[in-house]
């Protein structure tokens, strides 16, 4: 069902459901964030939920709707407010990237990310904390702060880097810089604002890193996969196929992405032909990840994480690291044993650092 809301059509007929199912697949699509995509292949396969489930999901869909369109209303403003403060920014995954979905108003919204430069992502902090309901952390090594206005969560990022190495976030700071250096992006329409977001060639690749980056430190959500899929899919024919390549193989990546690919093309049925790079054998890796993104939850919460970031600080650095060990050996040891052992220590040092930091 999930196949047939991503690629806006039904594969041959479904088997028999039983009610017990069908809750247990709203379940895990509510906990995969994808009720949007899953109440679309109902509707393209004709099927009929139990009256619970059915209620249920357009609970969800009202829902969804309306944070889309407090969130959309939110990014216009923010805009508007960058403009009158001559300051460029560049809205990244979110309200974004829904906008490559047939239905952007039935994704799953999260929150609002906005990508400056260094600068300007200090200057963001002074002005927008004091307008803030709360101010949450800021990762100083990510150069990534966190605000609330409400019900609405704002993510001020200076970068976007990934954690993974040292090599590859070098790479993507560079790639940020061009960004603003060289006016890459392209202008959307929200809630009757334009917006900026970076343009295809570009944004593929900040999706791609973004996956790696929970899939190798906390967990990744299905959504997230998607996102990645529906942006490759509406996008075709409109990147450079060879700098995507190139920048793949620059960051010993290229394996990372087949893997991916193959879980695009076996299980969430992306046509073969609209997949960059894809290659056959690759399936072992695909059914890894997909275990392991049904196994963590989205962003890792089946891992209660939460949970864990309420405990005392020392203990919470040690509960995380046994966690993140254990999925670590289980899981992207096993699909990635030279990558993952290489981002697993980076990681490490990162997080040495960063608790230094805050000590």
């Amino acid at each position: 069902m999930i196949r047939a809301g991503l690629w806006e059509k039904a594969e041959g007929h479904l088997p028999e459901i039983t009610d017990v199912q069908w809750r247990d697949i709203l379940a895990l699509a509510k906990e995969q964030t994808v009720p949007g995509l899953l109440s679309e292949g109902i509707r393209r396969y004709g099927a009929e939920p139990p009256s619970d489930v059915s209620l249920n999901l357009l609970q969800e869909e009202v829902q969804i709707e309306g944070k889309n369109a407090r969130m959309d209303e939110f990014v216009a403003k923010l805009f508007a407010f960058l403009k009158q403060s001559g300051i460029p920014g560049v809205l990244v995954k979110g309200q974004s990237v829904a906008l490559y979905y047939e239905h952007p108003k039935w994704r799953c919204p999260g929150d609002v990310d906005l990508l400056l430069t260094v600068d300007d992502y200090e200057k963001m902090k002074v002005l927008m904390a004091p307008k803030a309901s709360s101010v949450g952390t800021e990762d100083k090594i990510l150069l990534q702060s966190v605000m609330y206005f409400g019900s609405i969560e704002l993510e001020l990022h200076g970068a976007q880097r990934s954690r993974l190495s040292g090599r590859i976030d070098r790479y993507l700071d560079a790639l940020c810089k061009d960004i603003f250096d060289k006016s890459r992006w392209q202008l959307q329409e929200i809630a009757s604002a334009q917006v900026p977001s970076p343009v295809p060639d570009d944004y593929i690749f900040i999706l791609f890193m973004h996956i790696l980056q929970h899939f190798f430190q906390e967990g990744v959500g299905l959504r997230q996969v998607c996102d990645w899929c529906r942006i490759l899919w509406a996008c075709s024919g409109e990147f450079d196929l060879a700098l995507l390549r190139q920048r793949l193989e620059d960051n010993g990546l290229m394996g990372e992405w087949q893997a991916f690919a193959a879980l695009a093309v076996g299980y969430l049925g992306m046509p073969q032909e609209a997949m960059p790079f894809y290659r056959a054998g690759m399936e072992r890796k695909a059914s890894l990840i997909l275990r392991y993104i049904f196994a963590t939850g989205n962003f890792g919460k089946n891992r209660d994480l939460d949970k864990m970031h309420r405990l005392p600080f020392l203990l919470r650095k040690i509960s995380l690291f046994t966690r993140k060990t254990a999925d670590f050996l289980w899981y992207r040891l096993v699909a990635f044993p030279l990558d993952g052992t290489r981002f697993m220590l980076h990681a490490m040092w990162v997080s040495v650092r960063h608790t230094i930091s805050e000590l």
